[in-house]
Parts: C-alpha cells; structure tokens; sequence
C-alpha cells in the first residue's frame, strides 16, 4: 500500500503542478514579461541639479519656434470661437429688430447663438522617446518642440499629456536570480527584462504652471536616458488616454528608432505593431514622428519623417488641425 501523502506534500505537489502548467503556457506566450512590478510611470522628478537658465533658454528657443505655430493656432482659436445668431425662434434671447412681429400674432421674436465650426472635443497625448539614441541635440529639440506645442494645447484649451518613456533602475539581483531560473525551466527568454521609466512632463490633470515648465527645462539635462520598451510603454500612455471623458482621442509618437531593450528584440518590435493596431481599432487617432528616422513607418500607419526637427510643432499642428477640424 502506497504511503499516504501529507498535507504539506500534498500542498507541495499542486503548487508544482501549477507551476509546469504556468511555465508551460508562458513558453508558448508571443510577448512575455517577468514582472512590472518595478515599473514607474510618475512626474519627472526636477531636484537640486536644476539650474532656472535651463527654463530661460528653452523659452529663447520657443519664441523662434511659435512663428510657424501661430498659424495653425489661429485657425483652431477662429474654428472654435465662430458663431452668428439664428433670429426667427419661439425661445432663447429676445430680439429687439423682431419684436414688431407681436402685433402680428408672430412670437417668433427669439434667437440663439449658432457655433459654426466648433472644434472637437478631443484629448491629445505628446509620448516622447527619451531613450539613449534621443541625447544631446535631439533630446533638448524635441523637449522644446512638446513644450511648444503644450502652450498652444493650453491656450485654446484642449485636454493634454505629455509623458516619456525609457527604461529604469536595474531589477533587484535576488529577482534576476529568480528570473534566469524561470527562463531555464521555460527554456525561453523573457521578452524584456528591464524595468520601464515614463517621465511625465505635463498631465491631464495639471495645468502649465512654473513646476510643469520647470520638467520640459530639465529633462534634456537630467541623466536618466537609456533603452526603449516601445510597446508597452504606448499601451501605458493610451490607456491613460482611453481614460479621458473626451470624444476624441489623439496620440503622437515621437521617436527616432525601434524597440531595444534588455530581452528578446523581435519579440519587443512585434509587440509594438501590435499595440499601434489594436489602439487604432479602439477608437486612438495615433501617429508617428520619426526623429531622423524612417524606423517609425514600419509600425505607424500614419506617420511623418522629419529631418529637421525644428519643423516637427508646425507638423505635428497640422496633423491635429485636420483632426479637430474635420479637413
């Protein structure tokens, strides 16, 4: 007679069990993290390493830049602002130039405000590539071209973010013991293996004030710059996005490359085409901003190159005109 099993052992062998069947299921996984546990998506953190001539000469920069914009801004600020009055109705304003229609029995003698044209309700997200390829030059343009883009957002009071993404501090050595051991059982690797980092410059929930400028001023000068989790880092912003009580959603992706992360590389760019498609089929305007790159048309649908990124805000204002406008 086989000996009984404990209760303990017992315990031991199911979670064993459960164990196999998970490793066995992640092995067959297109696209597989170990943990997100020490991911961090949180406001740029501006200490005391900031200097107030980094906000000075981003504003130096951006009074060149709005030129090109105001165009466009123009356009949106009429659009939205538009109306006429509609005589002739039984309720609304009275209309003294009606009122001799009362000794006719007429009370027609109201009108309302018609809007021609009105913008629409939309929430726009700016998502940055701030990884290593993005320093020097490219980097500090594009913090000033988003900070540009950000005053007019603010000036004709449309919803908006502007968050970042790269990657973070190194996981924990006792969760990387852990995590070879789980690629060991699975006999694959995870698709990545670093932590992600999403800087936010601007949130939906904040207005453009000293603090907000102050993180656009300083991230160009701050070291924390390093790889890219694309994917991931895209479903993060547009789920903030799709959380938005507005009608419209409208995503930019600013980016000079592809994925490239600790982790299985082909794996990170499928994911990221993935992401691009399924949030496009959710209802997300989204387009690409290749940052000296075609790299971005390989995942972007919609998407502009721009080898001089001093013309990516009058691009990107383009592009959302036409959204907001309908043309």
């Amino acid at each position: 007679i086989a000996k009984s099993m404990s209760g303990d052992d017992f315990d031991d062998a199911v979670s064993e069990a459960i164990s196999d069947d998970a490793s066995e299921a992640a092995s067959e996984a297109d696209y597989l993290i170990y943990t997100n546990e020490f991911d961090v998506v949180e406001p740029l953190d501006v200490d005391y390493r900031y200097r107030d001539d980094y906000l000075e000469g981003m504003e130096s920069v951006i009074r060149k830049m709005v030129g090109p914009l105001q165009k466009n801004l123009e356009r949106l600020i009429v659009a939205k602002q538009r109306s006429r009055w509609m005589p002739g109705l039984r309720s609304g304003r009275v209309n003294p130039s009606s009122l001799y229609k009362l000794k006719t029995g007429d009370d027609r003698v109201f009108r309302r405000r018609d809007i021609q044209g009105e913008t629409k309700d939309v929430a726009v997200s700016l998502v940055v590539d701030c990884s290593g390829s993005m320093g020097g030059a490219r980097i500090a343009t594009a913090m000033a071209s988003v900070y540009a883009m950000a005053q007019v957002l603010e000036k004709i009071g449309v919803t908006y973010e502007v968050i970042g993404f790269t990657t973070g501090d190194e996981l924990p050595y006792s969760v990387k013991d852990e995590l070879r051991r789980d690629e060991e059982k699975m006999g694959r690797n995870f698709s990545r293996t670093e932590t992600i980092y999403m800087p936010i410059f601007k949130g939906f929930g904040e207005r453009l004030k000293v603090e907000q400028r102050k993180r656009f001023a300083y991230a160009p000068h701050k070291s924390f710059l390093a790889n890219n989790i694309d994917g991931e880092c895209i479903e993060i912003a547009a789920l903030r996005l799709l959380g938005r009580p507005e009608h419209g959603k409208v995503m930019f992706v600013l980016s000079d490359g592809q994925p490239a992360a600790y982790g299985n590389g082909r794996e990170q760019s499928k994911h990221l085409k993935g992401v691009v498609k399924k949030y496009i089929k959710l209802g997300i305007e989204l387009f690409g901003i290749g940052i000296q790159t075609n790299a971005v048309e390989k995942y972007y649908p919609d998407y502009v190159v721009l080898d001089d990124i001093a013309e990516l805000p009058n691009k990107v204002m383009s592009q959302l005109s036409r959204v907001m406008l309908g043309k």
